[in-house]
């Protein structure tokens, strides 16, 4: 069994054809994934799409490069939207210091504020950092919350340390498909245990479909690599990934 822990298939890329991509990953055996919001109105779509799908779960939250254009009061609504039954963590949240499509103290307002709400209701939140990793550490320990997943992790050896040593997940996606060495080395530097893996879809497809719109099915290409980096048949890893997924999302 794959399980894909980030993916945004609320995105126009899909209206054409949802059905046959679920339906392909099904057939291929991915029978977990978490689909991740945007922005309010995204998590929204994100609630009415899982909620029919056994294969689905879902994240709600505000990305960071929406922080200009949402209220905090808003935010309200991420934290209704987060009862819902299926509903397993609160994202994608977090800070992007590199497009700075939103204002960095807004950026911060309204991550911190989301920190506070996976907080309240004990949920884990799905983390996006780019150019930014030591100003998210900074806030979260300010706040003393750790529960969640780092997404598409970037950072390097140090953040990876302390990311784990203060109890959070680490995800890959298929940019390590791509060659990167100093990824294949965090990989390896990452605990079993710690670790979840995602297509970011429909972004990052994986070699042999790099430059293609991604879709769950194209998971296995992931942990296929993955298998070969730490040297781990791949049905242990599958149960591994599993395990770890469950714990994390509370699944059962």
């Amino acid at each position: 069994m794959f399980c894909d822990i980030h993916a945004h298939l609320t995105e126009e890329d899909y209206n054409s054809d949802l059905n046959l991509v679920l339906a392909r990953a099904k057939k291929a055996g991915v029978n977990l994934i978490i689909v991740v919001g945007v922005d309010i109105r995204d998590s929204e779509k994100v609630v009415q799409l899982i909620k029919d799908n056994e294969i689905l779960y879902g994240n709600v939250g505000v990305h960071p490069h929406e922080a200009d254009w949402v209220k905090e009061e808003e935010l309200n609504k991420i934290y209704l939207l987060a009862k819902n039954e299926k509903i397993c963590g609160i994202g994608e949240i977090g800070l992007d210091f590199y497009k700075n499509y939103s204002q960095k103290e807004n950026q911060i307002k309204i991550f911190k504020k989301q920190i506070e709400i996976a907080k309240e209701l004990n949920l884990p939140m799905n983390l996006h950092f780019r150019e930014s990793h030591l100003e998210g550490l900074k806030i979260l320990k300010e706040i003393g919350y750790f529960k969640g997943v780092w997404h598409c992790f970037s950072g390097n050896e140090g953040i990876l340390k302390e990311a784990i040593e203060l109890g959070f997940y680490i995800s890959f996606s298929g940019v390590i498909t791509f060659g990167s060495e100093r990824l294949h080395r965090l990989i390896r530097k990452t605990p079993i245990e710690r670790l979840l893996l995602e297509t970011d879809c429909p972004y990052l497809a994986p070699v042999p479909k790099r430059g293609e719109r991604n879709e769950p099915v194209y998971i296995k290409y992931i942990y296929e690599k993955v298998s070969e980096l730490l040297g781990i048949e791949i049905n242990d890893l599958e149960k591994k990934i599993e395990e770890n997924v469950r714990r994390l999302f509370a699944i059962n």
